[in-house]
């Protein structure tokens, strides 16, 4: 807890500085990070799902008058150069552009894109944020990429940029940054937990890629809505039951079968009760889609889009909601058909739940 809390001090002046939103202005608000925008070639992060987070901007949270949170890593100028990231991505820049239009755009910085602060302002165009202050009654939530829970990362920053953009692209090797290193992950998330606790705030971050809600990983967080799905069995019928029943079984093929099951079988942080002031929206660059987190009237929600809906599918990760999917049309004008080919898009909600509650438990067990 010594080591912990040398950080504690830093992240506190850190937030202090970031501009400040109210949630009753901005009551729909939905948060990404990690894109890693690229020169859209096969090495560049954001290929995969790049005309995927174009539709569900385009079609989805556009029209229905979001705010948008880019809370870091927009572009991986640690590999690439600004004027190809905005070649490459010329649609997505401007539905970038169309958000701030409607004084919609919150653009934060990470580790990946801070030397944007460094070019002229021509290059990014679009205002940068250290981080961001959401209010919502007399609670806070902040929203900052995360990278500034790690101690060395502006020392070696110039370093880690020279190394990957001249060594590993070129070679095709993989960077080695808290995204790929467990370890590294939660070292980072356990500070940013205990900042959290001890200030009784909740606290988003990305830069690890891994999805957090309420302080649990996916598969923590699987364990208990397994368990609810079976306390809640005997009580059902109809179709709540044959719901809980094909939740029940995903649930448990996803815990045998997922990519992560090698990685932790305990909680992450060493505390006895876990309190719920940590999130993650995960990030735009996984294999099965995308993850980000949705604030909208007083609820927090993780949410899974992917190409399609069977993605989804018990084995590869659970149907926690029993809403239905978000089914997205493909854009009349994809960006670059040849390297992004059109997919429709499906929504799901992994996990859902109320601000009320949230800080009811932030306060009551901290």
């Amino acid at each position: 807890m010594k080591r912990l809390r040398q950080f504690l001090p830093g992240l506190k002046e850190l937030t202090g500085t970031f501009p400040t939103v109210s949630l009753e202005e901005h009551h729909k608000l939905v948060i990404f990070s990690d894109l890693h925008l690229g020169d859209g070639r096969t090495r560049d992060d954001f290929h995969t799902n790049g005309q995927l987070f174009q539709s569900v901007l385009e079609q989805y949270y556009l029209p229905e008058s979001y705010s948008l949170v880019l809370n870091g890593d927009v572009e991986d100028l640690q590999k690439f150069s600004c004027l190809k990231i905005r070649k490459a991505w010329k649609a997505i820049y401007q539905l970038f552009s169309r958000f701030h239009e409607n004084r919609k755009l919150f653009k934060i910085v990470g580790n990946h894109d801070q030397s944007l602060l460094t070019l002229p302002k021509k290059h990014w165009r679009l205002p940068l944020l250290p981080g961001l202050r959401l209010l919502w009654k007399d609670n806070e939530i902040v929203v900052f990429h995360g990278h500034q829970a790690s101690g060395l990362y502006g020392i070696f920053q110039p370093l880690i940029t020279m190394g990957l953009r001249f060594l590993a692209v070129p070679l095709g090797i993989m960077n080695g940054s808290a995204s790929h290193n467990n370890s590294r992950k939660f070292k980072l998330e356990e500070r940013v937990y205990a900042f959290s606790r001890i200030n009784q705030i909740v606290s988003i971050i990305g830069h690890t890629h891994r999805p957090l809600f309420e302080s649990l990983s996916k598969r923590e967080s699987v364990k208990y809505q397994l368990e609810t799905a079976l306390r809640e069995l005997n009580q059902a019928a109809g179709e709540e039951k044959s719901f809980l029943l094909s939740s029940i079984a995903a649930y448990k093929d996803y815990l045998y079968k997922s990519d992560d099951r090698p990685q932790v079988s305990k909680l992450v942080y060493s505390t006895i009760v876990p309190v719920p002031c940590l999130f993650n929206s995960g990030c735009c660059v996984g294999k099965r889609g995308i993850t980000c987190l949705e604030i909208t009237d007083g609820t927090i929600a993780l949410v899974h889009w992917s190409k399609k809906e069977a993605s989804l599918t018990p084995t590869n990760a659970p149907p926690v909601s029993q809403s239905r999917p978000v089914q997205i049309d493909k854009p009349d004008k994809p960006d670059k058909p040849d390297k992004h080919p059109e997919a429709a898009a499906s929504r799901t909600v992994l996990h859902e739940d109320s601000l009320e509650y949230i800080f009811t438990c932030i306060k009551l067990l901290s």
